[in-house]
This record gives structure tokens, C-alpha cells and sequence, in this order.
């Protein structure tokens, strides 16, 4: 082989170790896996949840992703404030309860509704704790974060 085979498979091989470390540090490295929740907490109150199954991340807060079922859907619903302009965001393929475009289409179309759980204010940003709800019990919940105007 020459030299200048020999730098392009060097090249495309620290292309592709860089391709497939990238990959699995964004969709699976910076993700927790939770299981153990047995309650949220929507405004002032804690709500019995079970089958939750969720992802987070204590170093990148927008991670949170959660599904499960509320025990008192109208009591959640009626403790936090409605959220009308929620979306969620996407989350890895292999998280297989979580479909963004579906919560958001059922969002758009009144099948759940969306409160505000909690927000906190830091350093200029803010960061609120979402939830989907739906008639039936089942919820999602996400957080987002925007920079204050003040």
C-alpha cells in the first residue's frame, strides 16, 4: 500500500470511531434510567403515579423524559396551571413509551392537556417542569428552559 492509503483509512477510522462515540454519548451516555417513582409533584401537591419508566439526567435538566399513570388525573390537572403552548421534545428511539409527536398531536387536538408542575428561576433562565395529561390517567412529563427577558 502507499503512504496516502494509509492516511485515508487512518482518517476515515478516526471518522468513524468518532461518529459511533458521538452517537452513544447523545443517546445513551447522558441518560439515566428511572424507575422508582411512586409520586410527582404538580404545583403544591404530590400525586400517586405507577408504571413510571423515565430518563433524566441531574447535569442536563432538559433530559427529563417520564410516562406513567396519575392516580387523580382531574386532581393534577386542577393543581397545576394549564400549559397551552407545551410541546415535548423527542427522545432516544430505544425509550419506547415516549412518542413527542404524538403527545404533541394529542396536545393540539384536546385529547390531554398540558399544566406547568413547577418552575424555577436561575442565572437568567427558566426552567419549567411539564406534564401531559390524559382523561384516562396515562401522563408524560418534560422540562424546558428559556432565557428570562427581564
Amino acid at each position: 500500500m502507499r503512504a496516502g492509503q494509509w492516511i485515508v483509512i487512518g482518517m476515515l477510522s478516526v471518522a468513524v470511531v468518532t461518529g459511533v462515540s458521538v452517537y452513544y454519548l447523545q443517546n445513551f451516555f447522558f441518560y439515566d434510567r428511572v424507575t422508582d417513582v411512586s409520586s410527582i409533584q404538580i404545583g403544591d401537591r404530590d400525586f400517586a403515579v405507577s408504571e413510571y419508566d423515565g430518563l433524566d439526567n441531574r447535569a442536563r435538566p432538559l433530559r427529563l423524559r417520564g410516562c406513567f399513570k396519575l392516580a387523580d388525573p382531574e386532581g393534577a390537572l386542577a393543581a397545576g396551571s394549564l400549559a397551552p403552548d407545551a410541546a415535548p421534545f423527542d427522545a432516544p428511539d430505544w425509550f419506547e413509551c415516549w412518542d413527542a409527536a404524538a403527545i404533541d398531536a394529542d396536545l393540539k387536538s384536546g385529547a390531554a392537556q398540558a399544566v406547568l408542575a413547577d418552575s424555577t428561576t436561575a442565572n437568567g433562565f427558566t426552567t419549567e417542569r411539564l406534564v401531559a395529561i390524559y382523561p384516562d390517567g396515562r401522563a408524560y412529563q418534560w422540562r424546558r428552559i428559556f432565557e428570562d427577558d427581564g
